[in-house]
């Protein structure tokens, strides 16, 4: 599957730190091959990919054709939206 990203969400991948950005990275390879893993439809064509790690990132994407779009992304800290 070929994962295209959103300059939104490649603003926001440039900045994470070293760690969280491997830990992302490695489940979207994952993804790329085929397994979602952990996620879930939020409506409107639109889902989103649960990572555990730190606070809890949530990873948003749509399909078209053959691609996963990542489209935006938020941090769940204390069960506060940021």
């Amino acid at each position: 599957m070929e994962i295209k990203q959103t300059q939104k969400f490649h603003k926001w991948f440039s900045k994470l730190d070293n760690v969280t950005s491997a830990i992302v990275f490695a489940r979207l390879l994952v993804v790329s091959m085929g397994s979602l893993g952990l996620w879930r439809s939020v409506g409107k064509g639109v889902s989103e990919l649960k990572i555990n790690h730190g606070p809890g990132y949530r990873v948003y994407f749509t399909f078209r054709g053959g691609e996963l779009i990542l489209q935006a992304q938020r941090a769940i800290f204390n069960k506060k939206i940021e």
